[in-house]
């Protein structure tokens, strides 16, 4: 299905959280977004750049301007994440996704932030028309009161064009992003087949728990799932930290899970700032189920498991 239009309506909260010398009062990101203690920002905008980040933030002027979208992408190719906000045309967006390892961008993926509140229902719309990319609502990363939406108020079709309404979005493109299957009222389900988008659950079908061997190595794993643990390092190396994400799409309850234990790595100390967590997620190629669990000022155990 071809979409020749795609409006995105610009929106940064505004924080005190970072310093005044890289962000305007109308340009800063919610404090969720990125923690204070993240500071290795780069603007891309009007005025502002840093160089060597691993956060590249972009900003397209109010009138929608003439911000070139494919020099921002080529630019982040280094970054950890990269935001935006603006007006984008999908003759824009679209051929850079198809270039995303081009633009050596493979170990990325492409979020899509809806930060309003009742645009929970957009979301297979938008699977569907950014070439089946994850997508994750983010209604918590914002305060703002706005009015309730409907399908008719938020998507309408003509002539082949499909338009959004005052949906404020974010862009993100992120080393590991959260995948989530998504449960729709069954009310959307002829507003979507009239607009001929698919409505089929995305992701792999949902599994029950595997029957484990007498001599498994019994471990109940539970999970403290936080939204803003967009990256973590030990000895400059990378945690997953969308663990929770890949276990929830496979139908695992990662509260009652029992695994056999493989091969176990014991790493160095957190950072001071790390909070106790455990962590799950599903390796579908290798078929594994691998864990990660770190303690404040205590080793990090991680441990490869295997499922039957």
């Amino acid at each position: 299905m071809s979409f020749r239009t795609l409006k995105f309506v610009n929106y940064i909260k505004h924080t005190k959280n970072f310093p005044t010398r890289a962000f305007s009062s109308r340009h800063s990101l919610c404090p969720d977004l990125v923690r204070p203690d993240d500071r290795h920002l780069a603007i891309i905008g009007n005025k502002w750049k840093l160089q060597s980040s691993p956060l590249f933030i972009g900003d397209f002027e109010p009138s929608g301007g003439s911000f070139q979208t494919r020099s921002l992408i080529s630019r982040c190719e280094d970054a950890r994440f990269a935001i935006w906000g603006g007006s984008l045309t999908m003759n824009k967006i679209h051929p850079l996704l198809k270039r995303k390892k081009s633009l050596s961008l493979n170990r990325s993926d492409v979020l899509l932030l809806l930060v309003s509140q009742k645009v929970e229902i957009l979301r297979p719309f938008y699977e569907e028309l950014l070439l089946h990319q994850p997508i994750y609502t983010m209604s918590e990363f914002t305060n703002c009161s706005k009015k309730s939406f409907s399908m008719k108020n938020i998507l309408y079709k003509e002539e082949g064009n499909i338009e959004l309404g005052s949906v404020e979005v974010l862009i993100l493109i992120a080393d590991k992003v959260s995948r989530r299957v998504i449960d729709l009222p069954e009310s959307y389900v002829k507003d979507f087949e009239g607009l001929g988008l698919s409505l089929q659950e995305k992701g792999p079908p949902r599994v029950p728990l595997p029957e484990v061997p007498a001599d498994a190595f019994d471990h109940t794993i539970k999970t403290q799932y936080r939204h803003t643990d967009f990256y973590r390092h030990v000895n400059n190396k990378e945690c997953i930290s969308w663990a929770y994400d890949g276990l929830y799409e496979s139908g695992v309850d990662p509260g009652t899970l029992k695994v056999k234990q493989i091969e176990v790595q014991n790493l160095k100390e957190l950072d001071s700032h790390q909070i106790v967590t455990q962590k799950v997620w599903i390796n579908k190629k290798e078929n594994l189920i691998n864990a990660i669990i770190t303690y404040e000022n205590k080793p990090v155990t991680y441990t490869k498991l295997m499922y039957y």
